[in-house]
Order: C-alpha cells, then structure tokens, then sequence
C-alpha cells in the first residue's frame, strides 16, 4: 500500500542529481510544488486526522460494545475486535505517518534505521491482517447459513481464536522479509528508508508488488464476494422456507420469518465498501514502479516535464491512499446503520446501563449437553414404565414382557418423533438467528 514513497524516491534522487543534465537543466533547488503538490499537501494535513481520529474512536467503541458480552461473546464477535485492533494499527502507520510529514516534515522512517524497517513492516503486515480478518468472519457466517447443523463445530470461540492467530502469523510472517532488505542507506536513492541493494529494489518493484496485490485485494475479494452471494442467496431460501413452515402451522409468519433486508444490506454494503476503497490504491501500487521508471527516463530529456508528471502521481497517490484508509474507519458507520443489536448495546453502553442477555454478532455456541440429557430422560422414563408394569402385572411373564416390548416401541417412536421436531425446531431457530443476527459479513 505505501510502495509509493520508496519508488519515488528513486525519481526524487534523480531530480537532485539533474542539475546540469538533457537540454533544459532544472535549477539547483526543485521548482515551487504547484497546483498538485500543494493540493496533495494539504490533502494529507486535513483529511488524514479526520480518518485517524474517527477509526480510532469508532474501533474502540467496537471493542469495548463487544467486550461488555462477557460469557456472550461469540466468535463472530472476536473476529470483529480482533479486526478493530488490526484496523487501528493501520491508522497508525499509515495516515499519521503523511500528517505528521507533511505537517511538521518528520518523518519516522527517516530518523533509525530500526525506525525504517519496523515502520514499512508494520504498514504491510497490518493491512494484510485486516483483510484476510475480514474473509475469516465473511466465511464463518456463510458456513454457518449454509451447513446450519455444522455451526456448533464451526462457529466456536476456540475455532476463532486459531484462526485469527493463524492469520497473525501467516501475514506478519510474510512481510518479515521487510525488515532485512529495508534500510536508512537504500540503492540509487538521496532519501533514506528503501531496499538497500539492487537485487532487493527489483524484488520489490517487480515481484512483491504482485504478492502484495494478491494478499491485500485480489484473493480476499474473491472471497469475500463468494461468502457474501452464498449467505444472500442461502438467507433468502431460508426466508422462503419459514413462510412455509408458518403456514403450515397456521401462522401468519410475520415472527417466523424474519425481514432479511438489514443482514443482507449489511454483507452487501460491507463487500462494496471494501471493493470501492481498496481496488483503486491496489491497482495504482501495481503499476507504480513502472510510472516511476517512465518519470526517471524522462528526467534525462525534460527534467520540467518530469517534475510536473511526478507532482501529478504523488496527487494521485495520496488520492487513492486516503480513500483505501477510510475502510479501517468505516466499519463503525456500518455497524450502527445495518445493526440493531449493536445500536441497543452502544445505547445501553452509553447510559451506563448492563449488557444485553444476547450477543450482540450471534450469540455464543451451545454446549451439547442438551442432547445428552434428552437421551438420559428417556431413558429414565422406559425404565420407570418398566417397573410399573412388572409392579402391577408380577404374576403374567409373558404378559409383562409384551408391555414392556409394547412400551420400549411406543417410547422410542416417541422420542424419534420428537427428536425430529427437535431437529426441525433447531434448524428453524439457527435460521432465524441467522436473520436476526446483524453481525459483520464482509480489508
């Protein structure tokens, strides 16, 4: 996301070095910034302690909203912290980063080499993190609509939490490489913090840019867009099948079946968001090494022309950088708007009130145990039976074992029929919990 600033800072260096260089030599010190550098600045000073402040406020709330569950947090719900805290992260290293160069011309990259390798690992790793944070909770509700009676094995706190630490290694471990070939000294550069050898600068510039393309956008939008047409068009069967069953039952189906609207604007609104901020600084990373490369040659023939185009793709870059940012600062908008659940709990919050008796983003997974106690009851209840006819009849064995053989039939299609209507009931509640659940579906 941030390989603009050490890419240019190849055609920077050059600038300083074309003094006397091609048929119209610039003049000792760079041209005035102009109409673009001068916007691009003020971009960066204004618009980036909006998004910093708001992120920063709206994820805090989120977690705290979420914490307040308790024992009632589900998994969705530590999905979603564990996006929060990635979000800021990427606040942080990003859009404070530009506000504070652009205000006050420091730079943390600029002052430790320590400070250079962390800083630039961070601003991956961070971003990766999010986005594939994102797919993890998309596809945990869209298994979950999908195979109801596979929700209990795979929406589970344990499950979440392997999956988000599984995550946090596989991102922060892919960008580790970041830490040896970045340096305060880079190769063909005059400004500090790029990769310090040749053969680092052409990894980066024509591999990792695609590694990064493909780990921050491409395949979590693929995803993300299977996991939210799988839970919508899952949501609206279910929504048909309720009316049915309603029906069925005499009902006039208004309870049962649920309006689905508000969950499946939610996955909507949510995979839109993502594709509108993100795509566009994911494709201009991708060609900017070549841009870059175009400016530098042209730097050799007409340097003004040169200063101007660089100028324009720095306006560019800060252009589609601050809109990518506004998706770790969204999320809260959508959370309010598209959820019910959380607007009551950030009320209650609010008014110093106590938490909810339900999960704000599903509600926490049962234990078994039911099942267990069900067949320990029936099982009492044939014994008992049992009993009482070997009591009443002690003197007819041939009759005491018909009724008991009588009874053990009679109670088993019993409790066949009724664990039928139990697993009936169940799926009708696991849809109707779906609907209801207003969590997050969809970097």
């Amino acid at each position: 996301m941030d390989n603009f600033t050490s890419a240019i800072n190849t055609t920077a260096s050059i600038l300083n070095e074309t003094t006397s260089r091609g048929p119209t030599p610039l003049p000792a010190t760079p041209p005035p910034l102009g109409y673009y550098g001068e916007t691009r600045e003020m971009l960066w000073k204004v618009i980036s302690p909006i998004i910093m402040v708001w992120g920063t406020v709206g994820n805090i709330l989120i977690f705290i909203v979420l914490l307040r569950q308790k024992n009632k947090i589900s998994s969705t719900a530590l999905y979603l912290m564990a996006l929060a805290v990635s979000d800021t992260i990427v606040l942080y290293t990003g859009p404070l980063r530009q506000w504070m160069k652009q205000t006050w011309n420091y730079d943390i990259r600029w002052q430790t080499d320590a400070g250079c390798k962390f800083q630039v690992y961070l601003t991956y790793a961070s971003l990766h993190c999010s986005s594939w944070l994102l797919v993890a909770v998309t596809l945990e509700r869209a298994v979950s609509v999908v195979f109801p009676h596979k929700v209990r094995i795979v929406s589970t706190k344990r499950t979440a939490m392997i999956a988000i630490f599984a995550i946090f290694m596989f991102t922060y471990g892919l960008n580790i490489f970041h830490l040896v070939i970045m340096g305060l000294k880079g190769y063909r550069t005059l400004q500090p913090c790029a990769p310090k050898t040749k053969e680092y600068l052409e990894f980066r510039d024509d591999i990792y840019v695609w590694i990064d393309f493909c780990v921050a956008f491409a395949a979590p939008f693929i995803l993300l867009l299977i996991g939210n047409i799988s839970i919508i068009v899952y949501l609206q069967k279910s929504r048909a099948k309720q009316k049915t069953m309603a029906a069925a039952r005499g009902q006039t189906g208004a309870s049962s079946a649920r309006d689905t609207r508000s969950v499946s604007v939610l996955m909507v609104a949510l995979c839109v968001i993502f594709c509108l901020t993100v795509t566009p600084a994911s494709l201009f990373n991708a060609i900017l090494p070549y841009k870059a490369e175009e400016i530098n040659e042209l730097f050799k023939t007409d340097p003004y022309k040169a200063w101007d185009d660089y100028q324009f793709l720095s306006f560019q870059h800060a252009i589609v950088n601050l809109v990518s940012y506004t998706n770790a600062s969204f999320n809260f908008i959508l959370y309010v708007f598209s959820g019910s659940k959380f607007r009551k709990e950030l009320k209650a919050m609010v008014g110093c009130q106590e938490a909810g008796t339900s999960g704000v983003f599903g509600s926490k997974s049962k234990s078994p145990s039911n099942g267990k106690t069900t067949t320990t009851s029936v099982s009492a209840t044939k014994e008992s039976q049992y009993q009482y006819v070997a009591k009443s009849q002690p003197t007819d064995t041939t009759s005491v074992s018909a009724i008991k053989q009588s009874q053990y039939q009679s109670t088993d299609t019993k409790s066949k029929n009724d664990n039928v209507v139990h697993t009936e009931n169940s799926a009708i509640n696991h849809f109707d919990s779906v609907v209801e659940n207003d969590g997050q579906a969809i970097d």
